[in-house]
């Protein structure tokens, strides 16, 4: 489901989910608690998007991404335990570079086992 926010008559802003769009191209909104429909052009409607930061895989030849995390729950240089999916490496550990990257995710979540670890000193 697609939330926009935007701006109501009344100078309030508000939320809405996407239903459709009309022939002309503007979004169709469904207000969040009156259900009332409005449509909007694109651009005077921001769409709601997950916090969300960027990891760093710690092993080489792996890409950053982007997961949603709780806001608050991290801070750059947070360490992330992670499981993968992959067989031959089941868990990995990943360090946040990045906060609130506003990413729109398409892949599966990422699991996490562990956040926050903090590394030992020698």
């Amino acid at each position: 489901m697609q939330l926009y926010t935007y701006t109501a008559q009344d100078g309030t802003s508000r939320t809405g989910k996407l239903t459709g769009k009309t022939s002309a191209g503007k979004l169709i909104l469904e207000d969040s608690e009156t259900g009332n429909v409005y449509s909007f052009d694109k651009k005077e409607v921001k769409e709601v998007l997950p916090y969300t930061v960027e990891v760093t895989p710690l092993a080489k030849g792996y890409n950053n991404f982007h997961v949603e995390v709780k806001e608050g729950s991290v801070k750059v240089g947070s360490y992330l335990l992670y499981v993968t999916g992959d067989n031959y490496s089941p868990l990995a550990l990943g360090v946040v570079s990045k906060l609130n990257t506003n990413r729109k995710l398409h892949s599966s979540p990422v699991s996490f086992l562990l956040s926050g670890i903090t590394p030992l000193q020698p």
